[in-house]
């Protein structure tokens, strides 16, 4: 029941702000008597949460220009990883070609194996350059 203490004591106090009631403050060394001093206002936000009003047309304009460029930046961002996706796909298919030809007998008699070698290694390079972006 310690909660309900709280929140009662809690309510009353802005209950007193919001009337505007006057409190006993510090010592007055002048009067030699206790001052007392007006409660703040409440601020707008104590008085009503920002959740139960409505937005003005200026706030809403700029909360849906917000999520027009989310959604443009989503849509580009989406179509950059389409192509990406492509351009992995086909840099793996090429990695495949460059090693199937250098499988064939023929490619081989024409090339040496250092040449053939590099050839793979750059075919790999670039593959996995593709799967980084």
């Amino acid at each position: 029941m310690q909660w309900r203490e709280g929140f009662i004591a809690h309510v009353t106090a802005l209950v007193a702000q919001q009337r505007g009631d006057t409190v006993r403050a510090g010592w007055d060394p002048e009067k030699k008597t206790r001052r007392t001093m007006q409660l703040p206002p409440l601020r707008a936000e104590q008085e009503r949460k920002s959740l139960y009003s409505y937005l003005t047309e200026e706030e809403a304009n700029l909360r849906l220009d917000k999520y027009a460029e989310r959604e443009t930046r989503l849509k580009d961002l989406q179509d950059r990883l389409t192509e990406a996706e492509a351009s992995e796909v086909d840099a793996k298919r090429e990695f495949d070609d460059v090693l199937a030809d250098a499988r064939r007998e023929d490619v081989r008699q024409h090339y040496e194996k250092k040449q053939l070698a590099e050839i793979r290694a750059n075919a790999r390079q670039q593959w996995q350059n593709s799967q980084k972006k």
